[in-house]
């Protein structure tokens, strides 16, 4: 998973619209976020969570408050205001955009507002195609990115995070839950529990409880048609409007490139977005190459144990005799017939040269075993060569796609960058069709956001369609349905017990390998001789090693801390070798990663922990996010960090006060306020990129 923006509006202390923060990623890939205490932090560190799991931290307070204050205040009684969180990120080779809304209705009465509706949430993906389409399901979908049992493992408060290494019961087993969904092992999960419901079903012997009415059908039909067609004739008009849109975009970008000050902005512009294209093709292309090279040698990488066993059984079959090379029962039987050796030995019924040839034939073994293994010894050769190229194939494909996906990435920027300067030239005409053309821009993305919606409820129709033509049609007998029950639950009950055999074996292969890692970030963040161990049940213990036999150790509010930063770093590290190895076999596009977001992660610590731990965290995730105060980043955090910042941002608290005094925080010889006075009654923050 890999962060790429958030932006905001009147979500808690932030007022309107914010700009986008966009997050660090490659070899800077710390983002920081400075605030005092009061100013947002918190708020910030929440608005993925809520955003993406509709959760909070434990330390989010008033969490039914999520719409600015200062934007209800100004609205007139009946007025409806709108708070939501926009954010955009990537994960195994495809591209999210998730938006979490709430409303609010501003009344006369106290407190002045009431929440309109509970939150709503919409998703839109993107799979190397440009085509964005919704995603209807967005719990499941976001859960298979990220499952929400483990969400406050990656995005979590520094100040309370000591309390990871104390889970109850519950939280225990919801670790060994979401540890399989990161691993892609959900699906034997699920399948084991729906097996068991399933077998439930078929012992109680449930019965077809028949179709529905002709008559209901066809009018039920007939309705999901109309809307079908309804749809497509939207679709249509839709598309058209993008055709304009795009005809308006072409007008707005001849006059700027008319503008000779920004001429040669205008075609750098140009230039990047048919390289954009180009690479956007090229996508497509591989992950169908990808897509075909899977399907045509995929079962090679599950032969290989195969050949070596049958490889094996041959050798075993030759040293008993059963299968000699190179001899034929039939050539055998060929001179015992004519009673005559190869050699030219008469063979004699009786005596001991015919006896010695009757015994090659007892060994000569069956025909046709002995046929099917010459053959098969043939065709092995053809499946090594192709186990031996898949892999190699396969990665080529993989890394030309993340190769292509960096570049769109890059691309991206750059053009982000241009249109911004241009929204900001002192001439006032060239910012005014840069704003048009922005404007234009949106409404494109909305207008495919909307097709996409439509055409996938086209499909959703659809498919009610099928089921209705499968349900005016469909004819069984009882007989035949009990028969049917009884084969099915026999063969649910060898499944089961099967997937619990599988997921046992699992557990205690992950649960090793989640304590060696451990044990190895934790030497890396101490001095101390202890070493963590993880218990069946997953808590997390301290033990001292020194003198014979560990003894459990009373860990200090900094050790509980550092366990639980290992903790967090080792699940990152365990899942995403695992995945490799899952996504090595089964052809996947990218093994993934997972950013860390922290509020205050240095707080408890001294300054030999903080040096340690800043030092090692660009290392454990695949991006850092860490929202700080001054005091806790000054130092010996700023000096290990230094070199992995790609992007800092600020957060400036404006306060109605006018006795706080302004507060400067100094960064490369610049200086930036952190708190400044309100000029207009209200209390409110504003983020600024450095």
């Amino acid at each position: 998973m890999k962060l790429h923006y958030l932006k905001l509006k009147n979500f808690r202390q932030f007022y309107g619209a914010t700009p986008k923060i966009a997050f660090a990623k490659g070899k800077k890939n710390i983002t920081v976020l400075h605030a005092n205490n009061g100013s947002g932090k918190t708020a910030l560190l929440n608005a993925f969570i809520w955003t993406m799991f509709d959760s909070y931290t434990p330390g989010f307070q008033l969490p039914e408050q999520i719409v600015n204050k200062r934007a209800i205040r100004e609205a007139t009684p009946g007025d409806i205001v709108e708070a939501w969180v926009e954010l955009k990120f990537s994960h195994d080779g495809s591209n999210y955009v998730i938006k979490r809304a709430q409303e609010a209705v501003c009344i006369e009465d106290e407190p002045g507002w009431q929440n309109r509706s509970t939150s709503n949430a919409t998703l839109q993906k993107e799979s190397g195609s440009g085509n964005w389409r919704p995603i209807e399901r967005v719990d499941d979908e976001i859960g298979r990115v990220l499952p929400k049992d483990l969400h406050n493992y990656f995005f979590f408060d520094g100040e309370r995070i000591e309390r990871i290494v104390r889970p109850s019961k519950k939280q225990q087993e919801e670790i060994k839950a979401a540890a399989k969904k990161l691993l892609g092992l959900e699906i034997v999960a699920r399948g084991k529990s729906h097996l068991d419901k399933v077998r439930k079903k078929f012992e109680k012997d449930l019965q077809d409880t028949g179709d529905e009415e002709l008559t209901a059908l066809l009018k039920d039909k007939e309705k999901l048609e109309n809307e079908k067609q309804q749809l497509a004739s939207d679709v249509e008009e839709n598309e058209v409007e993008i055709e304009h849109n795009q005809t308006r975009k072409k007008e707005i970008a001849d006059k700027l490139l008319g503008h000779r000050e920004i001429k040669s902005i205008q075609e750098r512009r140009q230039f990047i977005e048919k390289e954009k294209d180009i690479k956007n093709a090229d996508i497509a292309e591989y992950s169908k190459n990808l897509k075909q090279e899977i399907s045509k040698h995929g079962y090679s990488v599950f032969i290989n144990k195969l050949i070596t066993n049958f490889r094996e059984q041959v050798d075993r079959m030759r040293e008993k005799g059963e299968l000699p090379s190179g001899i034929k029962k039939q050539f055998v039987e060929d001179l015992l017939e004519k009673h005559k050796c190869i050699c030219g030995t008469e063979l004699i019924v009786g005596h001991p040269a015919h006896e010695k040839v009757k015994q090659w034939r007892q060994q000569a073994g069956l025909a046709d075993v002995e046929e099917k293994a010459l053959s098969m010894g043939g065709e092995l050769k053809n499946y090594e060569a192709a186990l031996g190229s898949f892999p190699t194939t396969l990665e080529s494909l993989k890394t030309k796609i993340r190769n292509a996906y960096a570049n769109i990435t890059e691309f991206e920027s750059e053009l982000d960058d241009i249109s911004d300067k241009l929204r900001k030239f002192p001439k006032e005409e060239i910012a005014g069709l840069e704003k048009q053309l922005s404007a234009c821009e949106e409404k494109e993305k909305t207008l495919l956001f909307t097709i996409a919606d439509k055409k996938a409820r086209t499909e959703s129709i659809k498919k009610k369609i099928i089921e209705i033509d499968k349900a005016i049609g469909k004819k069984q007998s009882e007989e035949e349905k009990q028969d049917l029950l009884l084969r099915r639950g026999r063969a649910c009950r060898d499944a089961y017990n099967r997937l619990s055999t599988m997921l046992t074996l699992w557990d205690k292969r992950f649960r090793i390998d989640l304590e060696q890692k451990m044990q190895d970030l934790f030497s890396q963040m101490t001095l101390t001789p202890y070493l963590p161990q993880i218990t069946e049940s997953y808590g997390i213990v301290l033990k001292e090693a020194a003198g014979g036999k560990p003894l459990d150790v009373a860990a200090s509010q900094g050790e509980n801390q550092i366990l639980s930063l290992a903790f967090i770093g080792s699940i990152i590290e365990v899942v995403r070798n695992q995945k490799q190895q899952h996504d090595t076999l089964a052809g996947g596009v990218d093994a993934s990663s997972y950013p860390v977001v922290m509020d205050s992660p240095f707080g408890a610590l001294d300054h030999n922990y903080r040096r340690q731990i800043a030092k090692i965290l660009p290392n454990i995730a695949g991006q850092v996010v860490t929202l700080v105060t001054k005091t806790q980043w000054h130092g010996e955090v700023e000096n290990a960090m230094m070199d992995k910042i790609g992007r800092e941002y600020i957060l400036t608290y404006y306060t109605p006060r006018d006795d706080v005094a302004e507060d400067l925080l100094e960064i490369n010889g610049a200086k930036y306020p952190l708190i400044r006075q309100s000029t207009n009654g209200y209390e409110y923050t504003v983020i600024e990129e450095l």
